[in-house]
């Protein structure tokens, strides 16, 4: 970490005046893309896991937040991103969040951005795009340290490449702040399977390229990569570690949207779909044979994007590099673009005494604007505008007046928000669809569609209340059935066993 963050103080410090002023202006422009109202659905559990590490100065990992899983051990592979998270909501509340949000989008940015090859203008233009595709995974959840680790590895292994010195002795404890950070460790092993598959294709293919990695230098890859996953087990939750990457995909009786192949119907998720076809036309258009290890990540993360809408971070930030250095490649090897972009270059001249002073001027007017921007989406007001619009805070108001007893039956929307809002009361479902499974999720399913067998399920979990959306199949069931309405508005109706 500290080698990268030396080379892009000597990148910048390389960069003449006017790029520069480029690069501080997109890597604000980026941070004001990040910067946002913080009202995830999983961010209130996350919170809320967050602060019991922290209260109880130990890794969470058994759920006290559910009465359907009470006590059970819960695979936590994020406790330390969860910690980062909530001592940021401790130390700024929600401006706090936001501000965490969009510096490490901007950390993983600039990393990227030392990365890339080819003029100034083309990096920020692809940086850009890059963001636009990453922004849709950008929130405030510990998913974001995935989008800044991940550059780093890359960073890593293309310095290997090209100064040949190694450094794969850092991968090991690199992947064990990972992975107790987050569990998308496992794109970093993703990455280096393809790094380790495409090097072995570029000796297949073109042996005597400069930066293809010697076999001995590939052995030790392969070492310090199989070390990598043994130290992701130096983890509170040890062996389960592995399985992280399985638990959630195998939940599937709740559709949950961020697992859902993208539509490109939609604009904001097209951006992926243009940097996906940009890349592959780059890659095909470059005057050199594409690396093998760039090649196979790019279509691996691709093939991960185009099932998943949750992979267009990863693969965002995966296709950026080597999609620079391709265009670059063909660019340079193209002489009418080389003229072209003759005509667009001056020769340096000596910079005035008062474009120093406007370059200031520019960059503090831009950066007041980012910061006041992430004041305003973070300002209490705001967020709780926001939040009653997409939770049942005037219910849960109700919900806290009332004497407590007996469980509650609860929208799975509004799980994570409860768990957070309410902590005295233990929900049925959250967001944590790898500690309920498709068992609790199967059952919170059969109650509120009112499946056969529903009626049992109330008697089996002793449910009281009821906390769900207007027009639920469950609500007008208890309702024939003379459960009494005790609360009700536009948005969500509450129900008490008679």
């Amino acid at each position: 970490m500290t080698v990268w963050l030396r080379r892009l103080r000597q990148n910048f410090d390389s960069l003449s005046p006017a790029a520069r002023l480029v690069s501080v202006l997109v890597l604000l422009l980026i941070f004001l893309m990040a910067a946002r109202t913080p009202l995830d659905p999983d961010m209130w559990w996350h919170l809320r896991a967050g602060q019991e590490t922290w209260e109880n100065a130990a890794p969470y990992t058994a759920d006290t937040l559910s009465y359907t899983r009470a006590g059970a051990v819960w695979v936590n592979h994020s406790w330390l991103g969860q910690l980062s998270l909530y001592l940021s909501y401790r130390w700024g509340g929600f401006f706090g969040i936001s501000l965490w949000v969009a510096a490490l989008a901007v950390l993983s940015m600039a990393v990227l951005l030392v990365q890339m090859d080819g003029p100034l203008g083309l990096r920020a233009a692809l940086l850009v795009l890059g963001s636009l595709v990453a922004a849709t995974t950008w929130a405030p959840r510990p998913q974001m340290f995935t989008l800044l680790f991940l550059p780093i590895l890359q960073a890593l292994i293309t310095h290997a490449k090209i100064t040949g010195r190694d450094r794969f002795w850092l991968l090991p404890p690199f992947f064990l702040l990972w992975s107790n950070l987050h569990g998308g460790y496992s794109a970093g092993i993703l990455f280096l399977a393809a790094i380790l598959a495409g090097e072995i294709l570029n000796h297949l293919l073109d042996p005597a390229s400069p930066q293809v990695l010697s076999w001995p230098r590939l052995g030790r890859l392969a070492g310090w990569s199989g070390l990598s996953l043994l130290a992701v087990l130096v983890n509170p939750n040890g062996l389960n570690t592995w399985l992280i990457p399985f638990q959630t995909l195998d939940v599937s009786v709740v559709e949950i949207d961020e697992w859902f192949s993208p539509n490109f119907h939609n604009l904001n998720e097209q951006p992926m779909l243009w940097l996906l076809m940009l890349t592959l036309f780059a890659l095909a258009l470059a005057n050199r044979r594409a690396d093998g290890g760039d090649l196979l990540a790019v279509i691996g993360f691709g093939a991960l994007a185009l099932m998943a809408k949750r992979g267009f971070g990863p693969f965002a930030v995966v296709a950026l590099p080597p999609l620079s250095r391709a265009l670059w490649s063909a660019w340079r090897a193209a002489p009418r673009l080389q003229s072209l972009l003759a005509r667009f270059q001056s020769p340096p001249t000596p910079q005035a005494p008062w474009q120093k002073a406007v370059n200031l001027t520019l960059v503090g007017l831009i950066a007041a604007a980012a910061w006041a921007k992430a004041g305003v989406v973070s300002h209490p007001t705001v967020v709780q505008i926001y939040t009653a619009q997409q939770y049942p805070t005037r219910a849960v108001a109700w919900l806290g007046s009332q004497p407590r007893g007996g469980h509650l039956v609860n929208s799975y929307n509004w799980g994570g928000y409860l768990t957070w809002a309410y902590p005295q009361q233990p929900v049925f479902i959250d967001g944590r669809a790898d500690l309920f499974g498709n068992e609790i999720m199967g059952e919170w399913l059969t109650l509120v569609r009112t499946q056969p067998g529903w009626e049992d399920l109330l008697k089996k979990w002793e449910i009281r209340w009821v906390l769900l959306e207007n027009g639920t199949p469950l609500v007008d069931a208890l309702q024939t059935r003379g459960w009494p309405v005790r609360y009700h508005d536009a948005q969500a109706v509450i129900l008490e066993h008679p």
